[in-house]
């Protein structure tokens, strides 16, 4: 319904704004290059390209329980997705 696509838009809209903020903080408080990425769709496949493109030593991840972490954890197919970045995977809890 119609209804529910506009509330997962709306709670999209939130979240990049957040995301957002977090980047801009990070920038202003550590002066610090950083960007904020909310990913539809292939998380592995956004955060290779993202890796690659940008030379990133270092991928920072916010964990929710059975969240994108616990899944990377949890499943073979996406913990091949560690081991072929090849740099080290930061998992930090949110809320």
């Amino acid at each position: 319904p119609q209804y529910i696509y506009d509330q997962r838009t709306e709670d999209r809209k939130k979240e990049a704004a957040f995301v957002q903020q977090c980047a801009e903080d990070i920038k202003q408080k550590y002066d610090l290059p950083a960007e904020g990425v909310l990913i539809e769709g292939s998380i592995a496949k956004a955060i290779k390209q993202k890796v690659e493109e940008h030379k990133i030593d270092l991928v920072v991840a916010g964990h929710k329980r059975k969240g994108f972490l616990y899944n990377i954890f949890t499943t073979n197919r996406k913990k091949d997705l560690i081991d072929e970045l090849n740099i080290p995977l930061l998992a930090v809890p949110v809320g």
